[in-house]
């Protein structure tokens, strides 16, 4: 790897150590932490041929606490405005903000306020998730998707392998990974054309193989 790359990739393995410490990932086994999996989730999408800086600082940057503030103040000014935009893209693409946000199980209006079924403002329910992801995800820029598509293989190479949340039973594992090849086919079918569409496309493919080994 170019040592510019690599640089970048400490500097911002660095940028969320600060803000994370050692937390470990929620959905490898407990040994896992969130700075290990941006570092390699950021060298494995420069192994894919990214070298688009935006892509692999959203990559690394994935698991950093989203806030206005860290967006403007933080990631902006250490890593411009381009990169900053692509984290901010994928952060918001998994966040819930309106009812519209969910995947409800009622009849009520979609634009109702009062719907007495609404999940509560930062739902993570997975349904709701993939249901956001699927929606939002292939509408975002080239480097936002990518660097998505770049978390969603190391995930499910870690799950489908040997690195599952250590409670999680064949069926947990099965749904999950379903949730992901939805979401990677709607980034790879839906979205529109781009710099890093062979990039994109290329992931997909690994997803897409990954899974259906299983």
């Amino acid at each position: 790897m170019e040592k510019h790359r690599q640089d970048l990739i400490t500097s911002c393995v660095e940028t969320l150590e600060s803000f994370v410490g050692n937390k470990k990932h929620p959905h490898c086994s407990n040994d896992t932490m969130l700075v290990d999996m941006g570092r390699d989730v950021a060298e494995f999408l420069v192994m894919e041929g990214c070298n688009d800086k935006a892509a692999i600082v959203a990559a690394c940057l994935g698991d950093l606490p989203y806030t206005t503030k860290t967006w403007r103040e933080v990631v902006d000014p250490m890593y411009g405005k381009r990169a900053g935009s692509a984290w901010h893209e994928m952060c918001l693409a998994r966040q819930h903000g309106h009812l519209e946000s969910c995947k409800m199980d009622c009849d009520c209006p979609t634009k109702s306020n009062h719907c007495p079924h609404a999940h509560r403002q930062g739902c993570q329910r997975d349904e709701c998730l993939q249901h956001r992801l699927v929606t939002r995800a292939p509408h975002m820029g080239g480097p936002a998707r990518a660097a998505l598509l770049a978390w969603l293989s190391l995930l499910a190479t870690k799950v489908a392998g040997r690195d599952p949340p250590k409670d999680w039973d064949r069926k947990k594992i099965s749904e999950y990974l379903a949730r992901i090849l939805a979401v990677t086919h709607a980034v790879r079918d839906e979205g529109s054309p781009v710099k890093l569409s062979p990039v994109i496309d290329k992931i997909a493919e690994k997803i897409t193989h990954t899974i259906k080994n299983f």
